[in-house]
């Protein structure tokens, strides 16, 4: 189990609310992760876990509260920037650009990464940076075969393949994945965990949401479990998934 000496998140959230009109997504949510966690977020559908994820990214606002990574405030930044501050993600829809092929899609990845002070660089150069370090990572998602292939073309397991390799193309310090394995199979679900566990071994901290308990159980060092948009329980996976509310409330038994 990892232990975490000096108490400082990487990331965490201070009384965190989203109202949509009468409806509240999320209220007064506190949560933290630690530099080279997976961090798995579980509860019913209408927890609020998308809409954890949304406002991470800049793409709602909340209603109240802030959000902070590597202790700067971000809640008040635009999607690009919290972006350039290293956190990435992957989408629940399965978000790829159709009219791009595999290689052109992860590249996009690399999009104004690095942009400040490097306005003057040759813009030849950078093209031909991107694609070789492109292949790196396909080569790493053992997708080099597939970099000539339209993204439309792909099935579910590789359209999800494909997001996350180009959200680990922009090097992210913390990377945020929306159902990573909804709709596969046992052997697919495997592949993503595994892969997953490689990508934190090597550095990036991982946050989660995912219906799958024992995708979860396997991965995820840290669990918060959200129910209507507050948080039942956090802490590490066997603790809360032993957790009899949260067996109450999310797991169904009593």
């Amino acid at each position: 189990m990892k232990t975490y000496p000096n108490k400082i998140p990487l990331f965490y959230t201070k009384s965190l609310s989203k109202k949509f009109g009468g409806l509240q997504a999320l209220l007064s949510l506190n949560i933290s992760v630690y530099r080279r966690d997976i961090y798995g977020i579980i509860g019913p559908n209408g927890a609020g876990k998308t809409t954890l994820l949304n406002i991470i990214t800049g793409l709602l606002k909340s209603s109240s509260g802030q959000i902070f990574f590597s202790d700067e405030r971000i809640d008040e930044l635009k999607p690009q920037q919290i972006f350039e501050k290293g956190i990435s993600r992957t989408f629940q829809e399965g978000k790829i650009i159709p009219d791009l092929n595999v290689l052109e899609n992860i590249m996009t990845g690399l999009l104004n990464k690095n942009k400040k002070g490097r306005q003057s660089q040759n813009i030849f150069y950078k093209e031909n940076k991107n694609v070789t370090r492109s292949q790196e990572i396909l080569r790493k998602f053992n997708l080099q075969s597939m970099a000539e292939r339209w993204a439309e073309d792909l099935v579910w397991y590789e359209r999800q393949l494909v997001q996350i390799a180009r959200a680990v193309a922009s090097e992210p310090k913390l990377l945020l994945l929306d159902e990573p394995t909804a709709g596969m199979g046992s052997d697919e679900v495997k592949k993503i965990g595994d892969k997953l566990i490689e990508i934190n071994k090597a550095g990036v901290t991982i946050m989660l949401v995912s219906h799958d308990i024992q995708f979860i159980r396997r991965i995820a060092n840290r669990i918060a479990v959200l129910d209507f948009g507050q948080k039942v329980s956090e802490g590490n996976s066997k603790q809360v998934l032993e957790d009899t509310k949260v067996q109450e409330v999310y797991l169904g038994s009593g």
